[in-house]
């Protein structure tokens, strides 16, 4: 989570789900599809499966994956493309200038590599790598700390990124590799970094790590060690399974782009209620697996929480669920997607959600909700049940990881 010094971009780019779980609020529509025990297969595969099919499929990647649409976001906001002079990428420079806005459209922070991000702004990388944020469409974030798979797909010149490295004199020469047959700059040992090299050019992170980057002309690819950019490299090659092989996160990912999400996150930790009041369980097991200190220092305020929730509808178990945000002439809404084992505890849980959250508002800790709730349409084709939620507009007082908690009060399951 970003620090008190960098509240402001943080604020830009968090995708505030504070505002569009709110619970009910005004008025609902549902479109119910009888499902089949067969998968949609739609002709063409969409963008969000094609950028999942970048990513090898891990335990680990599966536990947490967050895609943004840049061009898709600059569309909707009608932003014309960067020019080559510009001071920062026209994205980042639009949502600097329009942070106040009651309808400000938000999304989560880029990767590292992507300089769609505070680390792009303050420490801009172009002159070094040869790209920054003005080449990128889109981004995918993978996997758990610490060894997080970053991907950006747009427009770069690999040609380009090897004469900057060449000619820059501040930055340490790197090693180049080569796995099946593509190959990538390296600096350092795998996990590692110098307080001393903290954000120093070519790419050093904020922890002094140089990692591991490969460039392509639609593809650039980071990590911060050597196995994970040769999971990247397979991937793209069609070695191995991805997570666009995955049917659960297929159909989230055809569920999301049928939704027109610009920004989504996906994961198969569900959110599941058990008796027990030191279970984890209720709480996104990403967040305590990666800061098992949070829960220790937390746990007593969530137990009152989850003792409201289990008194409250509760979801049948799903598979995995994605959320994420988009815009339209009604304003800013909020995309959820569940993935279910079968059709009919699709059906079910899209009666039961229906349900929950027109009594959110009897139970005090859920009452955070209840205000910003202007419309919600259901829809259940198959195992998928997903919804659209109109409301205020995206919240931006969050930090980077806030999301991951926010689905909590919305979709606990049995």
């Amino acid at each position: 989570m970003w620090g008190s010094s960098r509240a402001i971009i943080s604020g830009i780019f968090v995708l505030g789900l504070t505002v569009v779980l709110a619970a009910c609020g005004g008025g609902e529509d549902t479109v119910v599809l009888k499902g089949t025990d067969t998968d949609p297969s739609p002709s063409e595969v969409s963008l969000f499966e094609a950028l999942l099919g970048a990513i090898p499929d891990t335990p680990d990647t599966r536990k947490s994956v967050m895609i943004n649409d840049y061009a898709a976001l600059r569309e909707i906001l009608g932003i014309p493309p960067s020019g080559p002079d510009a001071r920062l990428p026209a994205l980042v420079e639009y949502l600097y200038q329009n942070l106040e806005r009651p309808d400000m459209t938000a999304m989560s922070p880029g990767p590292f590599i992507s300089g769609i991000n505070q680390e792009g702004g303050l420490h801009p990388r172009r002159e070094y790598l040869a790209f920054d944020g003005r080449n990128v469409d889109q981004s995918v974030e993978a996997g758990t700390v610490r060894f997080i798979l970053e991907v950006v797909r747009g427009r770069f010149d690999p040609a380009a990124t090897a004469q900057a490295l060449a000619s820059c004199s501040e930055c340490p020469p790197p090693d180049i590799e080569t796995h099946n047959g593509v190959p990538f700059y390296s600096w350092g040992d795998d996990g590692q970094g110098k307080l001393r090299d903290r954000r120093n050019p070519p790419a050093f992170d904020h922890l002094g790590r140089g990692g591991r980057i490969a460039v392509s002309s639609e593809y650039v690819y980071r990590t911060v060690e050597t196995p994970g950019m040769k999971a990247l490299i397979d991937s793209k090659n069609g070695d191995g399974q991805t997570l666009a092989d995955v049917a659960e996160f297929r159909l989230l990912a055809q569920a999301m782009s049928g939704l027109g999400a610009y920004t989504a996150f996906f994961s198969n930790q569900t959110y599941k209620i058990t008796a027990a009041t030191d279970d984890t369980s209720i709480f996104n097991p990403l967040v305590f697996t990666s800061f098992p200190e949070v829960f220790e220092s937390r746990l007593r305020v969530y137990e009152n929480l989850k003792a409201e929730i289990q008194k409250s509808t509760l979801l049948l178990p799903y598979l995995a669920f994605s959320t994420g945000a988009g815009k339209d002439d009604a304003g800013p809404y909020m995309a959820l997607a569940l993935v279910h084992s079968d059709a009919e505890s699709a059906e079910e849980n899209g009666r039961r959600l229906r349900k929950r959250i027109a009594e959110n508002g009897d139970y005090p800790g859920l009452q955070i909700w209840n205000d910003s709730l202007e419309e919600t349409t259901f829809r259940v084709e198959g195992r998928v049940l997903s919804a659209i939620m109109h409301g205020e507009g995206p919240t931006r007082n969050w930090g980077s990881l806030a999301f991951l908690w926010m689905p909590l009060p919305l979709i606990p399951h049995e």
